[in-house]
């Protein structure tokens, strides 16, 4: 698995590219903060988008037209590109595909930003920067994370 462990004042990140999902967040004495994935819930702190919550039926209607959209989207599901990768920071990038595009038929690119400081995470939700379809009309879409802290 793909991952990258950002370091700064003893305090540690460590971010995989399936779902740019933040897995492990320790304090200078190594304590882990993050919730660990497991039985109850197998996710760390996903990435919500393009939806937060859940669509009646589990649909995202548009212009007379449904699409399969299951609870808080697909990005959290989907392998983002590292766009930047280093000690103190990261960036990584979902753009459109023909996969997303069966849920959601709006074009965009998502940037998730992580990055060290002294006794911090910085976490940038980028975008998503949309590529307007002018046939689509208004674009539906939200963005979150869903942080469990230990």
């Amino acid at each position: 698995m793909e991952q990258v462990t950002l370091h700064a004042d003893g305090i540690s990140a460590t971010i995989i590219g399936q779902g740019a999902e933040l897995v492990s967040l320790r304090d200078a004495n190594g304590t882990e903060l993050l919730w660990q994935a497991g039985p109850a819930w197998r996710r760390h702190s996903p990435v919500l988008f393009p939806i937060v919550g859940r669509l009646k039926g589990d649909q995202l209607r548009h212009r007379g037209q449904s699409y399969p959209m299951t609870q808080h989207g697909f990005a959290r599901d989907k392998r983002f590109d590292w766009a930047q990768r280093g000690p103190s920071s990261c960036k990584l990038v979902l753009i459109d595909d023909a996969e997303t595009r069966v849920h959601y038929l709006f074009a965009f690119r998502l940037a998730i930003a992580y990055s060290r400081a002294p006794r911090q995470l910085g976490v940038g939700l980028i975008g998503p920067k949309l590529r307007f379809w002018p046939s689509c009309g208004t674009l539906p879409e939200r963005i979150d994370r869903h942080c469990v802290i230990a």
